[in-house]
């Protein structure tokens, strides 16, 4: 990924995780985590690291539309930080399925992911 599509991902990733009007623990740690272990110029830092803090501007959804491994790679992501606090409400899931929806994705591929991810997190907990 190009510095500019890694903000763009950032973008949608911060978008996703304040839905509800908050940052909850869980999300920021994994956004954190992520955050810390990604190179982008200082300025591309500066402007997502505000995100931690302010709701970020509505990313241009067609990007990682257009990209199907930087769709598959947010959708993993946006899973991983609905189910982080061991519980996927039902807030997270109709954020979810306009996720699926913005970036018009096939539900089976969708789907395909989610299994994916709960796989990994089941093999993570035991």
């Amino acid at each position: 990924m190009t510095n500019d599509e890694k903000v763009t991902f950032f973008q949608c990733l911060f978008a996703i995780a304040w839905t509800d009007g908050e940052i909850g623990e869980q999300e920021n740690a994994i956004l954190a985590t992520l955050f810390n272990n990604v190179s982008l110029a200082d300025d591309q830092r500066d402007v997502v690291s505000r995100w931690f803090d302010t709701e970020p501007p509505e990313p241009d959804w067609s990007i990682p539309a257009a990209d199907a491994a930087m769709r598959e790679s947010l959708v993993s992501q946006v899973f991983l930080i609905a189910a982080s606090d061991g519980v996927v409400n039902a807030a997270e899931i109709a954020m979810l399925d306009r996720l699926r929806d913005r970036l018009g994705m096939p539900n089976d591929e969708f789907q395909s992911i989610a299994v994916e991810v709960e796989k990994m997190l089941a093999n993570s907990r035991s």
